[in-house]
């Protein structure tokens, strides 16, 4: 399991978030949920039922990617090192964590906060939900 870096304010990641604000009035934050699960985005104000909230971009994998990157399935070609070295030199994760599985066997990949967007840090709780 790797390590979850911090976000930084450069991020794609992070300057989605102002686009939600700037289209829907809507204020959002990115901060540490816990110890145990790294960032969460929570909201500062309250969001209408049925609000479009953003899509969640990422990097495409197809089901053989994401098994030698992140499952340990298999030997891992150059392209997959390249990546991996690409990642780690950004100070971006390769966790895993933040994987999307697709209908048609793809992935999405929200975990290199250079290419993904804020609703990677979506979840939900029952505290303070209504």
């Amino acid at each position: 399991i790797g390590v979850r870096p911090d976000l930084n304010k450069d991020t794609q990641a992070h300057r989605s978030t102002l686009e939600l604000s700037s289209t829907h009035g809507i204020d959002i934050d990115i901060r540490k949920a816990s110890e145990e699960k790294g960032l969460g985005v929570f909201a500062t104000t309250k969001i209408p039922l049925g609000t479009f909230l953003g899509k969640y971009d990422g990097e495409i994998l197809e089901y053989p990617q994401v098994q030698r990157r992140y499952w340990n399935t298999g030997d891992k070609n150059e392209e997959d090192l390249l990546w991996e070295g690409s990642r780690t030199r950004r100070g971006q994760g390769v966790t895993g964590h933040y994987l999307f599985g697709m209908p048609n066997g793809s992935y999405v990949d929200a975990e290199d906060a250079d290419v993904s967007s804020w609703p990677r840090f979506l979840n939900h709780a029952d505290e303070g939900s209504g």
